[in-house]
């Protein structure tokens, strides 16, 4: 997660812990940008480039193949460009 993404989550954590679980429900980029381009319209997320990684370990995975494996997919999907949705 990137930076304002991160100071949006934390400040969901302390101020509003009930919507972090729209955050954790995210699965896809236009759910990511749909959470974003809402977030920085109420003024609750600076603009910034947004980038989420969604890692899932089963058990009695490598949990260091998959999280190179999802990091490498991650940083090539899942991100809302700084402008997006911004006047």
């Amino acid at each position: 997660m990137t930076n304002a993404l991160g100071e949006r989550t934390l400040r969901m954590v302390g101020e509003e812990p009930e919507r972090l679980s729209e955050l954790l429900a995210i699965r896809s980029e236009d759910e990511l940008k749909a959470f974003v381009i809402a977030e920085r319209a109420a003024k609750h997320m600076r603009i910034d480039d947004s980038r989420l990684a969604i890692l899932r370990f089963d058990e009695g995975e490598d949990a260091v193949k998959v999280f190179k494996t999802s990091m490498a997919w991650a940083f090539a999907s899942l991100r809302v460009p700084a402008r997006s949705g911004c006047p």
